[in-house]
């Protein structure tokens, strides 16, 4: 016990943090992080909710005891600093004088990156109960937010599965599932789109109520790498991050690394395998602050490795075993521990603190001047005006909330008025750049064009890390305007972005209620009256009624006694006009049915499959969840009208996972009884829908009349890792019903077919089809098909050759599969 009367995390845990074959639990780290609140003035605790799956999320605020009494005046100080309108001089100077530098630290968003949580303990101990100068001069400066785990649901998946498998072959091996419900390893690449119930406690509850100065983010990266990166990034950096911002990166990624190499650790690299260019893993980088990563190298979880030094691998912009000015001194090879991680880590923390500390008032008035930079641009826009009236208002209520849930101030039209010589009407919502948070709405709503760089002019262009284009207008179908040219106009500002009920237009008590098929807000309301019983027709053909033209696939609804009484209940916060209509069309029409789906899922942890799941639950459309056994057992027509298989290589689903690697019951794939029995499933009626990389399985083992014309493509030759790109999509079939003709689909190393003219649905344009993001090769594309839907048999094989649902952050192509299941 120490002399403070808190016991240290070895005494609670009863062995040393980082031990080897040693984990502590999330209950365990929870009651710690309690005992120490209880015990100490220097630790407030704070339960910011519950997650996905139910865990409790934590928050622990730790300064000096006179600081934690005035919290409320530390945060407001942060207001004004992010907000500096009308502040003069002398205001500005005694902000900067109070004012604490705010530091947030993030562990293990990623969970068998399991070091920075167990690390978590050893900082807290350390920072309740020292009384060094070092200590005291950062809690006298410094409010550090610790966040222990990012993903707690993770850590209870992680530890559960290691203590499973240890002292077993498998000991170490990664759970055969996915660490977060639903995102797993892509849960990082969720802040701006908050599509995920830890993402939005934390950017509520946190971010966007303490704008920390500095927020460092704890990862581990393979283990044959440097032992530990930090910024600098590699170029490119997004250039709406403000300038101060992208130089205080190199500042305190070069400070920490300076004082880890000056203690004596080796393998810290910088300015290599990771840039700075997409939002979704830096909400902070638009809101103020500094976003440091770090990524150390990884053990078996928590059982030590040996590396040779032939082992170490070279990486983006190094290699680990050579001396360079990245990596000054390097690690040779040897034995490496959990516990390792955590002494690297537990010093680059407080390395991070002391910096913070040191240099408040630096960080506070450079955060003045970056506020300064955002309310009174220098260039830019002058605004994004996004008209009420669109295809999709489910979409647009969308885009809205998530600019407002980032703290973007929304205007709406008072009057009608005139920019850049367009005439908008009344009500038409405006985003004004020049505003504290206007270089996050412009990132968002900007075509992004990722620069080509190369080493020469002659020498191939450098690959990018990640994707490269999020343009949200384009993912979301929405139409923006930019407009360059200031314009007056009367407004006021949105308080809250509601999403409106649906209505009726014409009579509530016709026979029929008719809903167009752009909106995603149909098909949310059609599935669910599908699983309610209610009869909806599909029309084939364009047809007109009441001066209102439908095109292909509109929806009518029959508008039962049922439905009536429930109208209003099924309407609520879904934005979609239904048409009173008293007669069916003279057409072709199709009763809907819920189709029995089946959703794959092996034993290789597969984001694509978690994020279908979540938009399955956001739509209310029924699945259930098929695996390898299922499909090796045949007989799959009995169960199923629809088997989806997200993307995922062939290898991965035939094969599965090693023996070698976990538990008899977890190894393997379909195997080719299993490939049979889908070819079996197709022939007598079924329809199996291919998602992305997950084409290849009927292409090759389907025998299908299609080819992925980009097979065999060196990524010199063709490369597109994450852009928009164009397509031209057949309408009129039923898996393009609702589509613009014109239509933007997000290509990440996606395949493009070769088939006969009948079957494809879309296609990429005979010229360049990039329209935002980056792309190497795009004449390997030129009227190439992106989706194709193919007759097998009685039944069907639809290729989505896009991922039409990433990261649930396309919902301008969710139609695609919505239609795919539908028909």
């Amino acid at each position: 016990m120490s002399s403070k009367g808190i016991p240290t995390p070895e005494n609670f845990l009863g062995f040393r943090v980082g031990e080897d074959r040693k984990l502590a639990s999330w209950c365990q780290i929870v009651e710690y992080f309690k005992i120490v609140s209880e015990a100490s003035n220097r630790v407030l605790l704070e339960f910011l909710g519950k997650t996905t799956e139910g865990n409790d999320m934590i928050l622990a605020i730790v300064s000096s005891p006179e600081n934690l009494k005035r919290l409320d005046y530390y945060r407001a100080i942060q207001e004004k600093l992010h907000n500096p309108y009308n502040l003069s001089d002398g205001e500005i100077s005694k902000l900067i004088e109070e004012g604490k530098t705010v530091v947030l630290v993030t562990c293990s968003i990623h969970s068998t990156e399991v070091a920075a949580s167990q690390m978590s303990m050893e900082l807290l101990y350390k920072l309740a109960t020292e009384d060094s100068d070092e200590i005291k001069e950062i809690l006298n400066n410094v409010i550090l937010l610790l966040i222990p785990s990012l993903n707690p649901d993770g850590h209870v998946m992680v530890v559960d599965w290691y203590n499973r498998t240890l002292g077993t072959r498998y000991e170490g091996s990664s759970p055969p599932w996915l660490y977060h419900k639903y995102a797993g390893h892509d849960n990082n690449r969720d802040w701006f789109m908050l599509n995920l119930v830890e993402t939005r406690l934390v950017v509520e509850k946190v971010h966007n109520r303490w704008h920390p100065q500095i927020v460092y983010d704890l990862h581990q990266m393979g283990p044959f790498g440097p032992r530990l990166w930090l910024p600098p990034y590699l170029d490119p950096i997004d250039p709406n991050v403000d300038p101060i911002l992208q130089q205080e990166i190199v500042f305190m990624g070069s400070s920490m690394a300076n004082e880890l190499i000056g203690r004596g650790f080796k393998g810290v690299a910088c300015y290599a395998i990771y840039d700075a260019w997409t939002p979704a893993r830096a909400y902070q980088h638009y809101h103020g602050g500094i976003r440091i990563l770090s990524e150390a190298a990884s053990v078996k979880i928590a059982t030590p490795i040996d590396i040779k030094p032939q082992d170490l691998r070279p990486v983006i912009g190094l290699d680990p075993s050579k001396q360079r000015w990245n990596n000054p001194n390097p690690w040779r090879g040897g034995r490496w521990r959990l516990r390792d991680i955590v002494d690297y880590e537990l010093v680059a923390v407080l390395a991070c603190l002391r910096n913070a500390a040191k240099y408040r008032r630096m960080w506070l008035a450079n955060t003045v001047e970056i506020f300064k930079h955002a309310i009174k641009p220098e260039d830019g826009p002058f605004a994004f005006i996004i008209p009420r009236r669109q295809k999709d208002l489910y979409n647009l209520y969308w885009l809205l909330s998530i600019l407002h849930k980032g703290l973007v101030k929304i205007s709406v039209a008072e009057e009608s008025f005139t920019a850049d010589g367009i005439e908008f009407p009344k009500g038409t919502f405006i985003i004004y750049f020049a505003q504290p948070y206007g270089r996050y709405a412009k990132t968002l709503l900007e075509v992004q064009q990722y620069p080509d760089l190369r080493e020469t002019p002659e020498s191939p262009p450098k690959r990018p890390y990640d994707l490269t284009a999020w343009t949200l207008p384009l993912m979301m179908n929405v139409k923006v305007y930019t407009a360059n040219k200031e314009f007056k106009v009367k407004s006021s500002e949105l308080n809250e972005v509601e999403f409106p009920d649906g209505f009726v237009v014409g009579d509530a008590d016709s026979k029929y209620l008719v809903a167009p098929p752009e909106s995603n807000a149909s098909y949310k309301l059609v599935f669910k009256l599908l699983g309610e019983g209610i009869r909806v027709y599909r029309a084939f053909e364009d047809f007109s009624f009441n001066g209102v033209k439908m095109p292909p696939g509109a929806f009518i609804i029959e508008n039962s006694a049922a439905l009536r009484s429930r109208l209003d209940e099924f309407l609520k916060g879904l934005p979609v006009e239904l048409y009173a209509y008293n007669e069916l069309p003279n057409i072709k029409l199709v009763e809907l049915k819920v189709p029995r789906i089946g959703l794959y899922r092996n034993w290789i942890p597969n984001s694509e499959e978690g994020w279908a799941r979540f938009l399955f639950e956001m739509f209310s459309i029924p699945y259930t969840t098929i695996g390898n056994d299922d499909i090796r057992r045949g007989h799959l027509n009995s169960k199923y009208d629809v088997i989806i298989i997200p993307g995922q290589n062939m290898n991965s689903i035939i094969n599965g996972r090693s023996a070698d690697e976990v538990p008899p019951e977890y190894a393997g794939g379909i195997g080719d009884a299993g490939v049979d029995h889908l070819n079996e499933f197709v022939a007598n009626g079924g329809k199996l829908i291919a998602i992305d990389e997950s084409c290849e399985l009927p292409i090759k083992r389907m025998w299908i009349p299609v080819v992925n014309v980009l097979e065999g493509l060196k990524p010199n030759d063709f490369y597109i890792p994450g852009s928009i790109l164009r397509v031209v999509v057949n309408n009129r079939h039923p898996v393009g019903f609702g589509m613009d003709v014109d239509s933007a689909v997000l290509f990440i190393n996606s395949p493009a077919f070769k088939c006969p003219e009948e079957y494809v649905v879309a296609r990429y344009p005979p010229t360049n089809p990039l329209l935002s993001g980056w792309i190497l090769g795009e004449k390997y594309l030129y009227n190439a098909a992106a989706i194709v839907e193919v007759p097998k048999g009685y039944g069907r094989i639809t290729l989505l050759g896009v991922p039409v649902y990433s990261r649930c952050q396309t919902p301008a192509t969710f139609k695609f599969l919505f239609n795919a299941i539908l028909h």
